[in-house]
């Protein structure tokens, strides 16, 4: 249990700050679910998966890149380089992005849901959370962990009133939704840049500073398939449920993923504190990451224990929160929860590969997974439905953690027992 000794400290604020930052969301879904229309609510959904989806398929890969460089390479002023040129690259792309709606706007509003304005909004908030997840990087890996909290409740909290204003009090529906995430996302995208600037961690990149953009592509090109495929393992069942089943089934599912993200919440907590320990283990030679992972599986077993028992009652609890039409996320919530606990141990495993520059054995561990996710889904959706979807995504989940640990198993038996 020594890891789990060395991690507890920042853990616990990670953990506090993830918690009420899941929880200020969860408070406002009963306002979401009654102010908006199931379609509505679908169409966030869309929207928030879209922008995640930029970010995941056009970044890069950069911002995990700039993680390992901060404790891998000691250069002078090669770590500030890296998150600049990461974020003026970026920059690029969601510019060059934004030629997209303007050519195809009828395309996006029959297949995606989204006009012309929305698709523009889209692209802002992929780039402001680009932004603003770059300088979390930044208090991650110095271990700032306390204004690394403040910042994530500060938004969170920003979102859930501008949302309350806009949705309930002015009733400006799917529109003061999506407006009041964009409006907090900018904001602190622009605080992010001058708490950047302020501990000189963002410079503006000359020609110079070619030799750091070669450094990111050389570690963040080969995750690009790995960072794809790992959108489309947790994303593109909303695409199929929307095109098969209709954007009101999508609603229902998505209320089910976003309340079982409350393990996504415990893991990220853990994995925030405990990345730069590994790193730092790795780089001496300490054999830490099997152990590490079967002390922290065991811990979150124990914490997720009491929501298995309390399953006979939350078809009730879900009517009376949420509204009866939501009732059948509660099967689909209780499949996604244990997904969510596969994915969580496979995203600790993977910062081993990380550190050894094995990006590509990610990338090809993650297509495997992505291509059976899309067979399963196929078969899954139009004869199960939505629950088919969560069944598929599990499966998948199941895949990758099987590969990723006995790749990392058998490359290294020394530096990972």
């Amino acid at each position: 249990m020594r890891n789990i000794l060395l991690i507890s400290k920042n853990t616990s604020i990670y953990f506090f700050s993830n918690i009420v930052n899941a929880l200020i969301p969860f408070m406002i879904l009963p306002l979401l679910t009654r102010m908006l229309t199931v379609e509505e609510f679908g169409t966030v959904a869309i929207f928030q998966t879209i922008a995640v989806g930029i970010s995941a398929c056009f970044s890069l890969g950069m911002h995990n890149s700039v993680t390992r460089i901060y404790f891998y390479d000691q250069k002078k002023n090669t770590y500030e380089t890296a998150v600049s040129v990461s974020l003026f690259f970026f920059m690029f792309i969601c510019i060059s992005l934004l030629i997209i709606p303007y050519l195809f706007p009828n395309e996006l509003k029959l297949y995606l849901g989204l006009d012309y304005n929305l698709a523009m909004l889209c692209i802002l908030l992929a780039f402001s959370e680009y932004v603003y997840r770059l300088n979390l990087i930044d208090f991650q890996v110095r271990k700032i962990a306390k204004k690394y909290a403040f910042l994530q409740i500060a938004l969170a909290l920003s979102r859930a009133i501008l949302t309350v204003f806009l949705v309930f009090i002015y009733q400006y529906g799917l529109y003061g939704r999506i407006t009041a995430l964009v409006i907090a996302a900018v904001i602190f995208a622009i605080v992010s840049v001058l708490f950047l600037l302020k501990r000189g961690a963002l410079v503006f990149p000359t020609k110079k500073n070619v030799d750091s953009l070669k450094e990111l592509m050389l570690l963040g090109l080969p995750l690009v398939p790995h960072l794809i495929f790992t959108y489309f393992i947790t994303s593109i069942d909303r695409f199929f449920i929307n095109d098969r089943l209709g954007v009101e089934i999508l609603a229902i599912y998505m209320l089910a993923v976003q309340l079982s993200s409350v393990v996504k919440v415990l893991f990220d907590a853990i994995n925030k504190a405990y990345l730069p320990i590994l790193f730092e283990n790795l780089k001496n030679g300490k054999p830490v990451l099997l152990k590490s992972i079967k002390d922290i599986s065991i811990i979150c077993i124990v914490i997720l224990f009491p929501l298995f028992l309390l399953y006979p009652y939350l078809e009730t609890v879900f009517k009376f929160i949420f509204g009866g039409e939501y009732s059948d996320s509660v099967l689909i919530f209780s499949v996604l929860v244990v997904a969510q606990l596969i994915n969580g141990i496979t995203q600790l495993a993977n910062g081993y590969c990380l550190y050894k520059k094995k990006t590509g054995i990610m990338s090809v561990v993650t297509i495997t997974s992505g291509v059976l996710n899309i067979a399963f889904l196929i078969y899954a959706v139009p004869n199960f439905g939505a629950i088919g979807a969560a069944f598929a995504f599990t499966l998948s989940c199941i895949v990758r953690f099987i590969l990723t640990m006995t790749y990392i198993y058998y490359s290294n038996k020394k530096q990972v027992l």
